[in-house]
């Protein structure tokens, strides 16, 4: 199934912020009296507790203490030997590879109906303490992709969703638009009808590299690809999927044939490509690529640009890059 939605624009936090007893209508300290827990293959029911510092499970006989600073994504999805339930994902840690631990709502054993709403409750006290997957720069807002993710933009910029294919609770696949220029809907008539429709020559500006912009392809990670290894063969799929690109297509000539260099994401080995190519009036264009998989997610990331603007916006492309959270659960 293929959707294409309008724009999202998600507003982040710049710096830290002082928060009392209420975030963000959620008063602290935030219960749960029955929490499925599961850590280590390990799982049984626990009291959950959410402070201004810490986020606590308590057993009969341990505590289980998470420092909010150490909390690197939460999110909400699936579970490695357990993909049959929605879980609240949370990877813990200062690197890879981060513990992971998930819980639910413990009524009816592990199968109550409040899991997503303890999320919800629970990712908005994350957002107003500013915790590590949603403290951002002056300057930066911070996207949560559909994959379970997140990523720090420009503040003036515009996040785009133009597809989703869904899985269960989470999208498994998609592409995601972040662009200096806001692609808005346009209404057409027709046979007496007014339609909204996205403005698709803003969109294409943004892909063929005319506006700054980034793009974010999501898809299931093939043969040879994971957060910690990327084959050599993987390798080589992935720079023959960069010599289709439009760049190189009709209507241009190859400058610089694309070439591979290794890079990190979140903690996670990444491929970078790069490749310049001249159009048939002149113009320069580079397209920059960084590839790599978490949760058996491929995600690429991608800029495509005028050449005479590539240092600005790589120095953009390479700053959203770093602040990377990807999802973990399944691996």
């Amino acid at each position: 199934m293929r959707t294409t939605f309008a724009i999202v624009t998600t507003l982040g936090l710049c710096g830290a912020m002082s928060i009392a007893s209420d975030t963000a209508g959620v008063s602290l300290p935030l219960t749960v009296e029955k929490v499925w827990y599961r850590s280590s293959g390990k799982q049984r029911h626990v009291y959950l507790t959410v402070t201004e510092d810490t986020i606590e499970f308590t057993a009969r006989k341990k505590v289980f203490s998470f420092p909010l600073d150490r909390i690197q994504v939460i999110s909400f999805g699936k579970m490695r030997h357990d993909v049959d339930t929605d879980w609240i994902v949370m990877s813990v840690g200062v690197t890879r590879p981060y513990d992971v631990v998930g819980f639910r709502d413990g009524q009816n054993w592990g199968y109550g109906l409040r899991t997503r709403e303890i999320f919800d409750d629970l990712r908005n006290v994350l957002r107003n303490l500013s915790a590590a997957q949603y403290r951002v720069s002056p300057g930066y807002q911070i996207y949560e992709d559909p994959g379970g993710g997140t990523l720090a933009f420009p503040e003036s910029w515009s996040a785009y969703v133009e597809s989703l294919v869904w899985t269960g609770s989470r999208s498994t696949s998609g592409t995601t638009i972040l662009s200096a220029e806001p692609i808005r809907h346009i209404e057409t008539a027709a046979n007496g009808e007014t339609k909204s429709v996205d403005d698709l020559q803003a969109l294409d500006a943004v892909l063929a590299g005319q506006t700054p912009g980034i793009f974010i392809e999501r898809s299931p990670a093939g043969r040879g690809m994971g957060c910690r290894k990327i084959s050599a063969a993987a390798r080589e799929r992935l720079l023959a999927r960069a010599r289709e690109d439009r760049l190189f297509g009709e209507g241009h000539e190859v400058v610089e044939a694309v070439s591979a260099s290794s890079g990190v994401v979140d903690g996670c080995e990444a491929v970078r490509i790069r490749g310049r190519s001249r159009r048939d009036d002149g113009t320069e264009m580079v397209l920059e690529l960084m590839a790599a998989v978490a949760d058996r997610t491929l995600y690429v990331f991608g800029l495509r640009t005028l050449a005479e603007r590539y240092e600005s916006d790589l120095e953009t492309f390479d700053t959203a890059l770093s602040t990377v959270k990807f999802r973990v659960g399944l691996e």
